[in-house]
């Protein structure tokens, strides 16, 4: 991707531009035309990244984009995190709303390109712009395909990379994409924004996730997700591609979420959050303290860190606790 400037009455306007890198291929210039149809045919809206104009006179083929300057969205999200090792209980400098209304952009920009019969084949965070005020824009259509006759796209051959881990099982065993199979990459997009970045299917080899997806095997609740949210993801992956939510079912959703108040949908700081993620990984520590000495951390949730710590100091004496009590203290620190 190169920058550049186009020039009118009104002065010069910075773009971005796509074109084939040196040593392309003949097919490589049939996938660009076909990213070139695709655009032109998704026009114009404020979630996703609109093309201005292509040129193939006199050289190689460019398609000149605007230019979303804020980056792509999963840098953003891995940047946004806490680097300060004493409040590691807070997981983001984002807050909740800003991570729903992201969420609420691509929705939108996804429930356009599907209102126009197109499948993009590759939505992820890595595929979504941010403007500087922050504004979700889908781009990257060099798999978008259009399903105008059928609403289904059967691709033949096997060739080229596939993002696996995005993709829905119909996808990845019989290589159909549909606009439901779009909904299931969007509840993976989802998670990663709700993990602040995190790698779907940590630990799991792509060859072996379509056989597990199979069998009923879901990603696990992020620390910070409510149930609410974590019911839509679980939604977006249901075998049945057809029991899935349309993006417009989903765009609403979003938007009564954003709508509400007083009701929390992300848990992105706090020590209870952060307690959950502290039990979640040390599963092995805990075997080590009898019954009797875990029940005191059942009654933590809702405490603020200074009770925390009181209960941890009170009721905590045996020598057994000792090494509990060194990692607890480090993850639990007083809310900003």
């Amino acid at each position: 991707m190169l920058s550049g400037s186009i020039f009118s009455d009104d002065g010069a306007t910075k773009v971005a531009v796509k074109t084939l890198k040196p040593g392309a291929d003949r097919h490589d210039h049939k996938d660009l035309m076909a990213e070139l149809s695709i655009m032109i045919q998704a026009g114009s809206h404020p979630n996703i990244v609109s093309l201005l104009g292509a040129c193939s006179v006199d050289g190689p083929l460019y398609l000149v984009m605007e230019l979303v300057s804020g980056g792509n969205l999963l840098a953003f999200l891995r940047n946004s995190r806490c680097q300060d090792q004493h409040y590691i209980n807070i997981a983001s400098s984002l807050n909740e709303r800003e991570l729903l209304k992201i969420a609420k952009d691509v929705s939108d920009g996804m429930n356009y390109l599907s209102s126009l019969n197109l499948v993009h084949r590759d939505l992820a965070a890595r595929n979504v712009l941010l403007t500087e005020d922050r504004v979700a824009k889908v781009t990257d259509f060099g798999l978008a395909r259009d399903v105008q006759l059928e609403g289904v796209y059967t691709k033949t051959t096997t060739a080229g990379r596939l993002p696996v881990k995005w993709m829905a099982p119909e996808s990845i065993r019989f290589h159909i994409y549909t606009s439901k199979s779009d909904v299931w990459s969007f509840g993976v997009l989802l998670w990663e924004i709700i993990s602040i970045g995190e790698c779907p299917y940590p630990g799991i080899p792509a060859r072996l996730l379509a056989r597990k997806l199979m069998i009923g095997y879901r990603m696990k609740k992020p620390t910070q997700c409510s149930d609410d949210l974590y019911e839509v993801m679980k939604a977006c992956w249901q075998i049945d591609a057809e029991a899935r939510p349309t993006f417009a079912e989903l765009a609403n959703i979003l938007y009564e979420f954003l709508a509400r108040t007083g009701r929390a949908y992300i848990n992105l700081g706090g020590p209870e959050a952060h307690l959950e993620q502290v039990l979640a990984n040390s599963d092995d520590l805990m075997r080590e303290i009898k019954d009797d000495e875990c029940s005191v951390t059942d009654s933590l949730d809702g405490l603020d860190s200074v009770e925390i710590q009181n209960v941890v100091e009170e009721e905590h004496t045996s020598t057994s606790l000792s090494e509990f009590e060194r990692q607890f203290s480090k993850y639990v620190t007083t809310k900003l």
